[in-house]
């Protein structure tokens, strides 16, 4: 017969880096994504995901180290997040609060265009479906009331088949896709403050 080990102390806990807690947030909280799926897909236990998004919104204790590539912070960056989903509104305020932006978010459109119209950001991230008003109707706006005629406005969508060349022809300046690449959406704020400074 063979003999079998079964470890139940600290020695068989996994040790998750900052990056793969961060990538494994960002796979959880995407809209239509389910949690447990995500959690047996990345060999980890649905409530310490949970937990860690718990310590991310309390103390955004890991994500500067998740976010430590070129640059980690961006030190007073105003950005916009305009998304129906709050996991994706939670996640993208962890992500960017602890590069150092400050974070104005809208559940709706009417909410978007009340915000971008009545103040400035060094960019905005704007989900295409949202109730009342699509994304695709909410860029439109601030440029035409004069306001954030320089930040850029990225189409934010977890629609695969939504391309960057649709996005422009929307009047949209990118395309940035679901699930949320914490690295990528703190280069896009790092790119629009050195294009604003420039």
């Amino acid at each position: 017969m063979t003999q079998v080990t079964l470890l139940t102390g600290p020695e068989r806990r996994r040790r998750w880096s900052s990056e793969e807690r961060s990538t494994i947030l960002a796979a959880a909280f995407t809209p239509g994504a389910v949690v447990a799926e995500v959690a047996r897909q990345f060999d980890v236990s649905t409530s310490l995901v949970y937990k860690w998004r718990r310590d991310c919104m309390e103390s955004n204790s890991f994500a500067p180290v998740v976010l430590a590539g070129p640059p980690a912070r961006q030190p007073g960056a105003q950005v916009l997040v305009a998304d129906d989903n709050p996991s994706v509104r939670e996640i993208s305020r962890c992500i960017l609060e602890a590069a150092g932006a400050h974070v104005m978010d809208a559940n709706d459109g009417l909410s978007a265009v009340a915000l971008a119209s009545a103040q400035r950001f060094d960019i905005l991230f704007i989900d295409l479906n949202m109730p009342g008003i699509s994304g695709k109707e909410v860029v439109k706006y601030p440029r035409s009331l004069g306001m954030n005629t320089r930040a850029p406005i990225y189409a934010f969508t977890a629609n695969g088949a939504f391309t960057a060349s649709e996005a422009k022809a929307e009047g949209f300046d990118g395309l940035f896709t679901k699930p949320i690449d914490p690295r990528k959406m703190v280069s896009l704020v790092h790119s629009a403050l050195v294009q604003r400074t420039a």
